[in-house]
C-alpha cells in the first residue's frame, strides 16, 4: 500500500497508485502536491529484504534520474 504527503490535484495521470505499479512513462507516474518536503511510503504486506530502490519515470529515456524525479 502506498501513502504520500499529498498528490497534485488536477493531474489525473499522476496518481499515487502509479508510484509502484511496475509500469513506466509519464502516464504511470505520481506527482507530489509540493516541491519541498514531499514523501512517499510503500507499506509491504510482510517483512522483506529490499536491496535496491530505483526512482524513475522514463525507462530508457535520455533524461537523468534527477530530472525524471523533478529535482
Amino acid at each position: 500500500r502506498a501513502t504520500a504527503s499529498g498528490t497534485q490535484l488536477g493531474r489525473e495521470i499522476h496518481q499515487l497508485a502509479f508510484v509502484n505499479d511496475g509500469l513506466y512513462g509519464n502516464g504511470h507516474s505520481w506527482m507530489a502536491d509540493t516541491n519541498t518536503n514531499a514523501w512517499v511510503q510503500i507499506e509491504l504486506a510482510a517483512p522483506a529484504r529490499v536491496n535496491r530502490v530505483v526512482w524513475s519515470r522514463d525507462r530508457g529515456s535520455k533524461s537523468t534520474p534527477m530530472e525524471s524525479c523533478g529535482r
